[in-house]
């Protein structure tokens, strides 16, 4: 994924001289996530996570729609984000064996 211009740091830890490999947490757009397909959907090994952003409620069931099935999903939101995320629960669930609301269990 490092290859990708579409993709900002948002944390890097550790002390890489000591550590097998770097703790990295990266951010992409929607929109880029869609265009940059071959890059930001390779399977990654080891300590790395990708947030995607997006501006408008209707771009995080585009991003769903276009993933490959997995083995857990998280959603990090706030209390008033509810609905929203109750919404998604349909397709999350068809996607990942385990749903994660704010690092709980979640249920449809």
């Amino acid at each position: 994924m490092s290859g990708s211009a579409s993709l900002n740091s948002l944390a890097v830890g550790g002390d890489s001289d000591k550590l097998a490999f770097t703790p990295t947490l990266l951010t992409a757009t929607a929109e880029d996530f869609l265009a940059d397909r071959r890059v930001l959907r390779e399977e990654c090994f080891g300590p790395a996570s990708l947030v995607i952003t997006y501006p408008g409620q209707a771009d995080p069931y585009e991003v769903l729609a276009s993933l490959e099935p997995g083995l857990t999903a998280t959603v990090h939101g706030e209390p008033d984000e509810t609905e929203l995320v109750r919404g998604l629960l349909p397709s999350l669930t068809r996607l990942v064996g385990r749903l994660l609301w704010n690092n709980r269990p979640a249920s449809p």
